[in-house]
């Protein structure tokens, strides 16, 4: 057995390994396949089979630096995307509560309580004052 993981430490030397894009890929290309086993669709058959070769392509790729450069711009995307669904969600949740408002001059986005009638918001980021109904 010391032997058998001697030899695969051997040839994954020099290689990509798991990463998490790859990992990502792996794991929708999952979720794909079980969607597939009741849909029998050709397309997602097809779309599930590429994940898992894309998967195994990073997985023992040689080119670490491309590799590292992908998974830290994946890294950055999804971020991005997991703050707005955050975002999205609190805002969902404070929907009966809140208003939100966006500023004219620099984009922040601004929660103002309901209820309070016509106000004046300040934002806190640049100072501009805007006129609102809440």
């Amino acid at each position: 057995m010391n032997k058998l993981y001697q030899r695969f430490r051997e040839f994954m030397r020099g290689r990509n390994g798991v990463d998490e894009l790859g990992r990502d890929v792996c794991f929708v290309s999952l979720a794909l396949a079980l969607i597939d086993t009741f849909s029998r669709s050709f397309s997602l058959s097809v779309l599930t089979t590429a994940g898992y070769f894309y998967s195994i392509f990073r997985i023992l790729s040689r080119n670490v630096t491309k590799r590292i450069n992908e998974n830290r711009v994946y890294r950055i995307w999804k971020s991005k995307l997991l703050r707005k669904l955050k975002f999205f969600s609190r805002r969902l949740r404070d929907l009966k509560d809140y208003h939100y408002y966006t500023c004219p001059k620099c984009g922040q986005k601004l929660r103002v309580p309901r209820g309070k009638g016509k106000i004046e918001v300040t934002c806190p980021k640049c100072g501009h004052k805007f006129d609102r109904n809440s």
